[in-house]
């Protein structure tokens, strides 16, 4: 996990999933609450699996991970 700043101030947080397998395909969400409520968002993460492995960008297994916005984003 790693935040993003904008100054001194924690604007963001980004989760990167370093060895993508097929069991990390799946619905994911973010749920975000202070004191106005809470709001979250989901996205599909979709794993295609390069079988002869060793593609850029691929992980231990061959696995590359990609990021698909659900249609309930908005």
């Amino acid at each position: 996990m790693e935040y993003i700043y904008s100054g001194n101030k924690v604007t963001g947080v980004r989760y990167t999933i370093l060895s993508t397998t097929e069991h990390d395909a799946g619905l994911y969400s973010c749920t975000v609450t202070n004191k106005f409520g809470s709001h979250t968002k989901y996205l599909n993460l979709y794993v295609h699996l390069d079988i002869g492995g060793g593609g850029s960008g691929s992980g231990e297994n061959g696995a590359i991970g990609t990021v698909s916005r659900g249609t309930n984003l908005k």
